[in-house]
């Protein structure tokens, strides 16, 4: 389905080993040989994790399709780029720092596909700049489509999460007659899309569905009746193995939504003449913090912390 479908913009959700990379990997063959001449772009945070997922030794990787299928590519170690018979070509690249993604302004995301994997590694500001101001603008050239995938992390946000919520999706069907998900950033009138109608074409699965490996998905059972007891709510479960956004706050360094019911971490200070802080009666120790911003505004922030009372508290922020 992901490769019947031709929306401008796709974006896949599932969880690891059910076979994303593998079907990334023929997506971008099969676009290479069905159109001759064609770009492609395959991006991951570090060129390191490109490589290991799509290079050699990846086990459904470009070089294992070339041999499964007979495809007689040629391959520049060097470069990380591949070739087509028919003159299309590929290139695998990292984007981790502002730097890589200052690379692609040229001609490397003047592509007709590019493929965004493992996007819950980027942080959502840098993934942000990067197909904002990067990609989108590259692809307008050749009028190229993007497709981004990985596994959901655990906090919902950024382009990845608003690209793959299925709570925001309306059933759109292919011309083969499957459906998929389509987040519906604009009103769906229920005719056939456009070509760049803004939206993204939703596919997700499971590791139950990895068809090629069917002992993952017994042994993931396994795992879920011992590690978490059968739950089938528990957060990890959910977004490990089946692909699904959850949250865990366990998992954040301050567990805050977890606290927020008992009022134990909300706190607003009334300042007075007397006492400028609005802290209560102790021992305070202040610290301020600044945060010079580059592209970003800059922030000061003032905090309070007592020793006895084994508190801290934001006195103020700027």
């Amino acid at each position: 389905r992901l490769i019947d479908d031709t929306s401008q913009w796709r974006s896949t959700r599932c969880p690891r080993r059910s076979g994303k990379s593998f079907g990334f990997t023929s997506l971008a063959l099969w676009f290479g040989e069905k159109f001759p001449g064609s770009r492609i772009l395959i991006v991951s945070l570090t060129l390191k994790s490109t490589k290991e997922n799509y290079w050699t030794g990846a086990p459904g990787g470009l070089f294992a399709q070339n041999y499964r299928y007979g495809l007689n590519l040629n391959f520049n170690q060097t470069d990380n780029v591949w070739f087509h018979a028919n003159g299309s070509r590929g290139r695998l690249a990292g984007a981790e720092t502002r730097a890589d993604i200052e690379y692609f302004r040229g001609a490397a995301a003047e592509a007709d596909i590019i493929i965004v994997d493992e996007c819950k590694s980027f942080a959502p500001a840098l993934l942000t700049e990067l197909i904002t101001k990067v990609i989108k603008p590259g692809l307008i050239t050749r009028v190229g489509c993007l497709i981004m995938g990985g596994t959901p992390g655990n906090i919902p946000e950024g382009p990845f999460y608003e690209a793959t919520e299925s709570r925001n999706c309306v059933k759109v069907k292919l011309k083969n007659g499957d459906v998929v998900d389509r987040p519906t950033c604009v009103p769906y009138s229920g005719k056939p899309l456009p070509k760049t109608d803004g939206r993204w074409s939703l596919h997700t699965w499971t590791m139950e569905e990895n068809t090629a490996m069917p002992h993952q998905w017994a042994e993931a059972l396994n795992i879920l009746a011992t590690d978490y007891r059968g739950n089938e709510d528990h957060p990890v479960w959910r977004r490990e193995y089946l692909g699904e956004w959850v949250t865990n706050s366990d998992e954040l360094v301050y567990a805050f939504s977890k606290q927020k019911h008992t009022g134990t971490v909300t706190w607003f200070p009334e300042p007075t003449k007397d006492n400028p802080t609005g802290l209560p009666d102790g021992r305070w120790n202040l610290i301020m913090g600044l945060d010079f911003g580059y592209e970003d505004d800059c922030a000061i922030v003032v905090s309070a912390w007592n020793e006895n009372l084994q508190e801290l508290r934001e006195v103020y922020c700027w």
